[in-house]
């Protein structure tokens, strides 16, 4: 893990809810700080938008949605600690499949009832993350990234 990424690991604790009740699973925070928890990131913008349709109300800022997002057991991790979107085809995927025992250690932390993969490609690392967790299977529903899927 990058010097770096340690700022953005604080901030996304910030926001980490008492209980998950619905775990978002992304694949890495991007290349060139742009980040979900700081509202500067398209997967930030694209679920801040949906949960206003969704919700039927506004947030006034990035801090209020995230803030609303905790208190409602929803929190975001990534698969990868560092960005990948850089990376194409097999080093992409090896450092996915890195990722899968972190994520299954958080699985077995936090016990959430939803697992939400936000891209679609993520899938089978997410359900061999569920499978090394072992326990009580949380429901996995797996969405297209907003931007390009």
């Amino acid at each position: 893990m990058s010097s770096g990424s340690a700022t953005y690991e604080e901030l996304r604790r910030r926001y980490k809810p008492e209980s998950t009740q619905v775990l978002f699973v992304g694949e890495s925070r991007p290349n060139g700080g742009t980040f979900f928890f700081n509202g500067s990131s398209n997967l930030h913008r694209w679920t801040r938008k949906a949960f206003e349709t969704a919700c039927g109300r506004t947030y006034r800022d990035a801090r209020a949605f995230l803030a609303a997002f905790r208190d409602a057991g929803f929190w975001l991790a990534d698969l990868c600690p560092d960005p990948v979107d850089g990376l194409k085809g097999t080093p992409r995927r090896d450092a996915c499949t890195a990722g899968e025992p972190a994520l299954s250690r958080l699985l077995t932390e936090l016990q959430p009832h939803t697992v939400i993969g936000v891209k679609l490609d993520l899938k089978p690392h997410i359900q061999r993350a569920i499978t090394l967790a072992g326990g009580k299977s949380p429901v996995l529903h797996v969405l297209p990234f907003p931007l390009y899927q």
